[in-house]
């Protein structure tokens, strides 16, 4: 990216949010992971964060932010991994993610971002 986009995958991390801008308080789901995304402007120097990302099948244990990568762009496409995701869905948006009936088969989410930093 640019150096001013930084992703920061925490896979313990345990709120039972899903999906991006949920609580993060809710201690509800052990382990499930979270990603959070901050930027950085140039013209103050201070980093903010921007995003709190959570997996949209959540559960516990999954570590969702096992892994993470931003795009070489302005870090506008994030990829988080969850190595312990068990859903047997397979392909881009095929099946059922709610199946968790091929534990630990992991599973790689895609976010972009759009609009203005």
């Amino acid at each position: 990216g640019d150096g001013d986009t930084l992703a920061v995958g925490a896979r313990g991390e345990g709120s039972a949010s899903t999906g991006v801008g949920g609580i993060e308080s809710s201690n509800a789901s052990t382990g499930s992971g979270a990603v959070y995304v901050f930027t950085h402007n140039r013209i103050t120097g201070i980093w903010s964060q921007q995003a709190y990302i959570k997996a949209s099948n959540r559960q516990s244990h999954d570590q969702f932010g096992g892994s993470v990568s931003l795009s070489g762009d302005r870090g506008d496409t994030l990829a988080v991994g969850a190595t312990r995701e068990g859903s047997n869905t397979t392909g881009i948006n095929n099946g059922n993610q709610s199946d968790n009936s091929f534990s630990f088969s992991g599973a790689v989410y895609v976010f972009t971002r759009s609009g203005v930093m």
